[in-house]
C-alpha cells in the first residue's frame, strides 16, 4: 500500500481498512475505522511507521509498505516440523534394531 500527501485522508483510510487487523492494534488508541479519517490515517500510518522500525514491513521511499505473506513462515514451519518427526523416527527405528550376531 502506498501512502501519499497529495491523496485526501478519505481516500488514505479506504485502502487503510483494507489490511487485515490494522485497527484492531490501534483500538487501545480508541482509533476505529470509524474515527474521523484525519486521526485514522495519521494513528495507522504511525503504526505502520513503528513496523517498519522493528523491520515487520519493509518501506519505500515512496512511502509504500509492503510485508511478506505468513504463509511462507507457516510453510517453513511445517516442513521443519516435518523433518524433525522424520528424524525421531530414525533415531527410534535405530534404537529399536536387535543386535544379532554379536553375543
Amino acid at each position: 500500500m502506498q501512502l501519499n500527501d497529495a491523496q485526501p485522508s478519505s481516500g488514505s483510510l479506504e485502502e487503510l481498512k483494507q489490511i487485515q487487523g490494522l485497527f484492531e492494534k490501534l483500538s487501545p488508541l480508541k482509533v476505529t475505522a470509524k474515527s474521523s479519517p484525519e486521526v485514522a490515517v495519521s494513528a495507522a500510518e504511525f503504526l505502520l511507521e513503528g513496523m517498519y522500525a522493528h523491520k515487520r514491513l519493509s518501506r519505500t521511499e515512496e512511502r509504500s509498505f509492503t510485508a511478506t505473506e505468513k504463509k511462507q513462515r507457516n510453510e517453513q514451519a511445517s516442513q521443519y516440523a516435518e523433518r524433525m518427526r522424520e528424524r525421531e523416527k530414525e533415531e527410534q527405528t535405530a534404537r529399536n534394531r536387535t543386535r544379532r550376531g554379536f553375543n
